[in-house]
């Protein structure tokens, strides 16, 4: 049997569906996938029909931060033919929807075939006549942000799969305004994409000798740099801050922020080498999310005694956090901030020197998404600050309101829980760097007042009640596994739990239709922001106390986000608060086990 009939074969065995079946002989058959034939002959000669079946069941789908996934043949898979056909469908909404002229920005992380996969957009771009701006050498993503704004360019793309594991990639596209593609952009581009029958491009030599692709690099970098410096808020610079870029892209944001503004930086050497297999990370998963992932930059710090350890992705878009505490609450002497925890304290922080330098703006606003503590809610109200909270999960959300906001309203701080923060309206997506120097910065005051990150974190709880925010990801791997998300969120909708755990329901969002239900499924309202496939269970009337499911975008999950709040005594020692504290975290978890376990 040739390959095609092996193919045919495993079809009628009902190895393969009719979708797969069809795109995988398409892929065998055509020419333009020719330099995909040896990996799927392998793949074939080995029988691995449930790898095809994943790589081919589905074209893969742009989510909260792009596209991204396995490399790999396949049209579920990244891969320079489904880089090209993104970059095609970019093109096609550019010349639809856009101003061609104004041209691309494309930057690239330290991921294997990060540059090849930036070359080959600037060549489909350059293909259909539309000029790019590519970087030398890989940047991060908030530098593509700056840049589009910087030279007013129609978009960018970002090579780059975040946070994920060595094997992965993906692309990160964003429009005019500097934010990530939102509805109905994203929606245009995947149409597009889907219509791609033929790539146009342009060898890159030849787009840059006719002027298409221009090479990017000191001019902007020094730009950037300049407009992160005006963020600073403080002086002070005793504190001693340990950090690492996990092998990314951080040395291009945060180290040159840090070290222009003299903070006594200390870098951890290891992991300052670009290495797209994140070696020394722990796990190889280069998350500042996950505690593991901050393991060798904290023992660093611990070796140096700083006073706090910070860690960015590989794109350098989220910072991760780990403070020196007492040993009673960790005896390794260390405690991992959550996301949420770094943005109660960078917002206290920025709120606190605004008023005493006296520019805070006549109407500041917090905007932030629905999944992030509501401890910033609470610093806000004290503020006479207002709080854009009913966000969905995603930067670029924050980002399109940003560039929405009417003139006399002044954004002082934007941020989603999972460690993504900004300040300033000239990048519009998270951005490490400033999260980096806020964090410095504090920790530098609190050094100056013999005091520590650890003491203001627990008296901000004193000051506004404790916030536990506990959250877990439930992986459903492959095709079946995608089915079982999709059941599981139509269950819950469609027969929402009158109570979890020991609490009873008192109303749902229901961000699929945005409409608020009660506990008898009547409407009390409705909610004015973009539609997604979200669902949350609140407790009482304020929303204080609430779970929330949400499949990813990106990866093969539902992630669970439970938020419990108790009022703190003034008078409470930080032991006390961390026995409530626990208290609080195990109703958590048992409120996540009661959804989770209703599969």
């Amino acid at each position: 049997m040739d390959y095609i009939d092996r193919v045919k074969d495993a079809f009628q065995r009902n190895d393969l569906s009719i979708d797969s079946f069809n795109r995988l002989t398409n892929w065998l058959t055509g020419e333009e996938y020719k330099s995909f034939h040896g990996e799927l002959h392998e793949l074939i000669d080995s029988n691995s029909w449930d790898e095809l079946e994943d790589r081919f069941y589905t074209i893969i789908d742009f989510g909260t931060g792009g596209r991204r996934g396995a490399r790999g043949a396949g049209t579920n898979r990244i891969n320079t033919r489904t880089i090209a056909e993104s970059a095609q469908g970019l093109a096609a909404c550019i010349h639809d929807k856009g101003n061609p002229e104004r041209g691309v920005v494309v930057t690239f992380d330290t991921r294997h075939q990060s540059r090849e996969f930036a070359r080959t957009v600037c060549e489909v771009l350059a293909g259909n006549n539309i000029p790019s701006y590519m970087y030398d050498q890989p940047r991060s993503t908030p530098q593509l942000s700056f840049s589009i704004r910087h030279l007013n360019a129609q978009a960018g793309c970002m090579i780059s799969a975040s946070h994920n594991p060595p094997s992965d990639n993906g692309i990160k596209v964003s429009w005019a305004d500097g934010g990530q593609v939102v509805p109905p952009y994203d929606k245009e581009i995947i149409r597009h994409v889907t219509e791609v029958e033929n790539v146009q491009s342009m060898d890159f030599d030849k787009a840059v000798a006719n002027g298409l692709i221009t090479i990017a690099g000191k001019e902007l970098d020094e730009a950037y740099l300049e407009t992160l410096k005006s963020l600073s808020l403080s002086n002070k610079r005793n504190a001693r801050i340990a950090y690492s870029p996990l092998h990314g892209v951080g040395a291009t944001n945060v180290v040159k922020l840090l070290e222009s503004l003299h903070f006594d930086l200390h870098t951890c050497e290891e992991q300052m080498t670009p290495d797209p297999d994140f070696t020394t990370v722990k796990n190889h998963l280069p998350n500042p999310e996950l505690p593991d992932a901050m393991e060798h930059v904290t023992q660093y710090a611990e070796k140096i005694q700083a006073d706090i350890a910070l860690a960015s992705d590989p794109d350098a878009d989220r910072i991760g956090a780990c403070i020196p505490c007492p040993k009673w609450y960790k005896p390794s002497g260390w405690m991992f901030l959550t996301g949420n925890q770094i943005g109660a304290l960078i917002l206290d922080h920025v709120v606190s020197r605004l008023k005493k330098s006296g520019r805070m703006p006549d109407h500041p606003v917090l905007i932030k998404t629905i999944v992030t503590t509501e401890l910033l809610d609470a610093i806000c109200k004290a503020n006479k600050i207002e709080v854009i909270s009913d966000l969905l999960v995603g930067f670029k959300y924050i980002a399109e309101v940003t560039d929405q906001l009417p003139e006399h309203k002044t954004p002082i701080f934007q941020t989603e829980e999972s460690h993504g923060y900004n300040r300033g309206v000239f990048v519009r997506d998270k951005d490490s760097a400033p999260a980096a120097l806020h964090l410095a910065e504090l920790a530098s005051e609190l050094k100056d007042q013999n005091q520590t990150l650890f003491d203001k974190l627990f008296d901000l709880y004193r000051t506004y009640g404790l916030f536990v925010e506990h959250t877990r990801s439930v992986f459903y791997h492959g095709k079946t596994g995608r089915e079982k998300m999709i059941k599981i969120m139509e269950k819950l909708r469609s027969h929402p739990p009158r109570a979890i755990g020991n609490y009873k329901l008192h109303h749902l969002i229901d961000r699929a239709s945005n409409m608020i239900v009660n506990a008898n499924g009547t409407v009390i309202g409705t909610i004015e922001q973009h539609t997604g496939n979200v669902l949350q269970f609140c407790f009482e009337a304020s929303g204080i106390n609430r779970l929330t499911a949400r499949p990813s975008g990106t990866e093969p999950k539902i992630k669970f986000y439970a938020q419990l709040w108790k009022h703190i005594d003034s008078s409470a020692d930080n032991k006390t608060i961390v026995s409530i504290q626990n208290s609080l975290i195990n109703e958590a978890n048992m409120l996540i086990d009661a959804i989770a376990s209703d599969e």
